[in-house]
């Protein structure tokens, strides 16, 4: 090929070059064959330094994690309660209060013991004095006799055993002859007991029945006599009025058929015949329809001979009941006389010839009773000797044991009023930190020892969230965290991680860790149970180029942006990627900060990575 021939196919190459370049940048840019156009009308953005952060999102729950149920640690009924739910409260603050008058009591009451405690100390490290010698000797004194009168009455017990034995074993001919008597006494009251049960059986009470059954029916024959009247006296009004209805119902009849003044006047006369029976007669028939019904009204005839009907049939079951009650009183008195003759037999029988169960009973009662003469004796040696030792040791004065056990008896008493004022000072239901009441369940006089009040603590909230297994391992605690409440979306509430699970929960076929996030304290209006999601930061690096992940494009393995050049040229540079988050991206090597990229502004390349693809546009 000649010279001219590699010239002129060089320069058509060059062409083609320029040309291609040319329609691809018009491609990239969306324009037309107008250049200016395109770049005047064509997106920029400057390449800059800053930091980029990777993010990991959890969602989950607001929680207080330090609540504490409080109750009253003293009994007692419950006399005031000074909060209510969603009250703040400080530490210390009052929540409520016992009825505390029995505790107060309680501390008065052990000052006392606590100083009778010190006088009894005082009395034992002072000298004995000559009135403890002459109390403890009329202290020996009475024991003294104390066991005489013991001993006394433990012989006459045993002698009185051992006489009731002997009497049981050759009873005297007068107690035979009495046992003889109050059996022959206890036959004839038996006797006479049937008799006067027979003659009531034999009808001593049904003559006074039939009587009152008599003037029952007697009085139920005067009422019926007085209803067949009465019932007469109906008929004879009723007549007497359907009499002057049928006058007035004739004369009005001739007035219609011929009406003139004789008739007229007829018909008037007849109307006031009418009203006139009627009213006389109407009175006397509901007086008397009364006086034949169930309950007859008072001051009438037959209301009167109606009471005297029931009087008579109260009389009667009052004579029923009376019998009944003397034939019933007849039979007990009849149960009673055998009962008191089986009584004198077996007493009889019992002296005369005792039973073996009644001698060896009467046996123990004498050996009981010598075993306690013997232990009346060995008490009263004991408490004689325990009286002359009290003498002895109150004329030698105090041991050190005893001092030391009145020196124990008086640091046992100032525990107990030291308890006793701890008691009292717990009859205030005080706030252990400052916090917020969630829950109310005491009230006014009920009785103390279930929870009161439940108390969360407002400085410390935390949400507990869960993130998948393929976060975790980036996960670290001391990470920042952002939080953002579905109540709340704009209110962003920073914290750090705490807590990281070592185990893993499933929920729907996904594994997820359990994390804890400390909220840092402020003003937000937050309350347990809130959802909310959380941003952890994972990673930054500062100071970075970074640029919008939409300036950049794929196109086959490699990544690149449009620079913009002098003249509004648009340079392809092939970019190296590195951390790259929802946004930006981080410009490793390629371009310089300060420089412009272009933005597409018609579908181009992926700029992925990670599985995601952004379009442009």
């Amino acid at each position: 090929m000649a010279r001219w021939q590699k010239i002129i196919v060089l320069i058509v190459i060059l062409a083609a070059f320029i040309v291609g370049a040319r329609f691809a940048v018009l491609q990239f840019l969306g324009g037309d064959d107008d250049e200016g156009q395109v770049v005047a009308e064509t997106e920029f953005v400057t390449v800059t330094r800053g930091t980029i952060m990777t993010t990991v999102n959890a969602s989950g729950n607001i929680v207080y994690p330090e609540q504490v149920e409080l109750a009253f640690p003293v009994m007692g009924d419950i006399l005031e309660v000074f909060v209510a739910v969603g009250d703040a409260v400080e530490k210390d603050d009052q929540l409520a209060s016992l009825d505390d008058l029995e505790l107060r009591d309680a501390v008065l009451r052990e000052e006392s013991n606590l100083r009778t405690a010190e006088i009894n100390l005082e009395k034992l490290l002072a000298p004995s004095a000559s009135e403890d010698v002459r109390k403890a000797e009329l202290a020996l004194e009475s024991a003294q006799s104390q066991a005489e009168a013991n001993l006394r009455n433990a012989r006459t017990t045993l002698e009185d055993a051992e006489k009731a034995l002997a009497d049981l074993l050759n009873p005297e001919e007068s107690g035979v002859k009495a046992a003889d008597k109050k059996v022959a006494d206890a036959r004839s009251a038996l006797l006479q007991a049937e008799e006067r049960l027979a003659a009531l059986r034999a009808g001593g009470g049904a003559a006074k029945i039939k009587a009152a059954k008599n003037a029952r029916q007697a009085a139920q024959n005067r009422v019926d006599v007085e209803k067949v009247r009465v019932r007469k006296d109906i008929e004879e009004y009723t007549s007497e009025l359907e009499e002057a209805q049928k006058r007035l119902d004739d004369a009005a009849e001739r007035v219609r058929k011929d009406d003139n003044e004789s008739h007229r006047a007829e018909l008037e006369d007849a109307e006031r015949n009418f009203n006139e029976v009627k009213d006389r007669v109407d009175p006397e028939i509901s007086i008397r329809q009364a006086e034949l019904s169930d309950n007859p009204p008072p001051g009438t005839i037959v209301g009167e001979l109606t009471d005297k009907v029931l009087e008579a049939e109260f009389n009667l079951e009052s004579v029923r009941v009376s019998a009944d009650s003397d034939l019933q009183a007849a039979e007990r008195e009849v149960q009673s006389a055998r009962d008191a003759l089986a009584i004198a037999i077996d007493e009889q029988n019992a002296l005369v010839q005792p039973s073996t169960e009644k001698v060896e009973e009467a046996r123990d009662k004498v050996q009981t009773a010598q075993t306690e003469l013997e232990e009346a004796q060995r008490k009263a040696d004991n408490d004689i000797e325990r009286a002359r030792l009290d003498l002895d040791t109150v004329r030698a004065g105090a041991n050190s044991q005893e001092v030391e056990l009145q020196q124990l008896q008086v640091e046992r008493a100032q525990l107990n009023l030291e308890k006793a004022k701890r008691d009292l000072t717990q009859a205030v239901l005080r706030a252990p930190f400052a916090g917020v009441v969630a829950a109310v369940e005491g009230y006014v006089g009920q009785k103390a020892g279930n929870k009161v009040v439940t108390l969360v603590r407002a400085d410390r909230i935390e949400m507990q969230a869960r993130v998948d297994e393929a976060d975790v391992s980036s996960i670290q605690v001391g990470q920042p965290v952002v939080v953002t409440t579905y109540a709340s979306p704009d209110e962003k509430i920073a914290g750090t991680v705490e807590t990281i699970s070592p185990t893993a929960v499933e929920q729907q076929g996904v594994v997820l860790y359990p994390i804890t996030i400390r909220l840092e304290p402020g003003n937000q209006d937050l309350r347990g149970g809130l959802s909310a999601n959380a941003v952890i930061e994972v990673s930054s690096l500062a100071n970075v180029l970074l640029l919008p992940n939409r300036a950049i494009r794929r196109e086959g393995d490699e990544r690149v942006v449009y620079v913009r050049q002098a003249g509004d040229e648009l340079e392809r540079r092939v970019v190296e990627v590195g951390v790259r988050d929802s946004e930006v991206s981080e410009i490793l090597s390629g371009i310089s900060e300060g420089e412009e990229v272009a933005i597409p502004s018609r579908v181009g390349g992926s700029i992925g990575g990670g599985g995601i693809d952004i379009r442009t546009r």
